[in-house]
């Protein structure tokens, strides 16, 4: 969980966000409650969705700004971006995320 926080590249980002979800589903699946092995399917479909949301965001801000690194994307301060971009590469991270 530490390299969530620590990454300073969003593919990095990413990786480290789907890294941590693996224990998650082991401890829904083995200590679940009585429809554990269900609720731990959905756990992953849910998260590989939101996933690929915010992956696809994450494209986008990529081809927008041809950089994955957030500190060179932090300095911009969104310059060189549309607003369209950013605006769709917003709500892929947002609906990604919840």
């Amino acid at each position: 969980m530490l390299g969530t926080f620590v990454a300073l590249d969003l593919v990095l980002f990413f990786v480290f966000f789907e890294v941590v979800l693996i224990p998650m589903y082991f401890l829904i699946a083995v200590w679940g409650g009585p429809e554990r092995s269900r609720a731990a399917t959905k756990f992953i479909l849910f998260t590989l969705l939101g996933s690929g949301l915010m992956f696809v965001g994450f494209l986008v801000v990529y081809a927008s700004a041809g950089t994955f690194d957030m500190t060179a994307l932090a300095r911009r301060h969104g310059s060189g971006i549309a607003y369209g971009s950013q605006l769709l590469a917003f709500v892929l991270m947002l609906v990604g995320s919840a």
